[in-house]
């Protein structure tokens, strides 16, 4: 009787050990879980980042790409300017070389016309 008190014993302190054992192998899996699923949140979170990032760098190649139309533009309205502005100072030259000639071009004139009256004139007083 002895001996079916000590074999019930161990099978309780069995039966007590496994329990304890099962218990924590439930808080272990209770823990994993916990960081599988804190894990998982971590990885969702880097997901939207990765993608937030690449949406960024869509955005800066597109800025970039418009920065470097725009000062293309700029660059070609600046070489439009210039020629425009190099032609009107040569039409600024022409045309004062011209109004120059015309001036110069009414003095003959008024020279001839003087000249034609001072010769009616002596005409005129040799008459």
């Amino acid at each position: 009787s002895m001996r079916l008190e000590d074999v019930q014993r161990e099978r309780e302190t069995a039966v007590t050990k496994l329990l304890r054992e099962i218990e924590a192998l439930k808080g272990d899996a209770e823990s994993y879980d916990r960081e599988r699923s804190g894990l998982k949140d971590g990885l969702r979170k880097a997901a939207i980042s990765a993608a937030t990032l690449c949406e960024r760098e869509e955005e800066l190649a597109a800025e970039r790409r418009e920065k470097e139309r725009l000062e293309k533009s700029l660059a070609e309205a600046k070489r439009e300017f210039d020629t425009l502005k190099e032609e009107m100072e040569r039409d600024v030259a022409d045309a004062g070389k011209a109004r120059d000639k015309d001036k110069s071009e009414v003095r003959r004139l008024q020279q001839e016309l003087s000249e034609a009256e001072r010769l009616r004139e002596e005409a005129e007083e040799g008459e």
